[in-house]
């Protein structure tokens, strides 16, 4: 295996790509826990019913 490996899917080339054509880079890693509490599960599913709702009505403006 060489530097200059073409196959896809190595992470640093990857990285790479994202940054050099798109001018990307990472910002940070997010945790996001495995097990939600009820609460958060209701909230979440609010939120989520929101931005479905929005989403729907501003297609349906167009």
């Amino acid at each position: 295996m060489t530097e200059d490996d073409p196959r896809p899917g190595r992470l640093k080339n990857v990285r790479q790509m994202l940054h050099e054509s798109f001018n990307m880079r990472k910002v940070y890693a997010k945790m996001v826990p495995k097990l939600y509490t009820p609460e958060q599960k209701e909230s979440r599913m609010d939120i989520c019913a929101d931005i479905l709702t929005t989403t729907l009505t501003l297609i349906q403006a167009c």
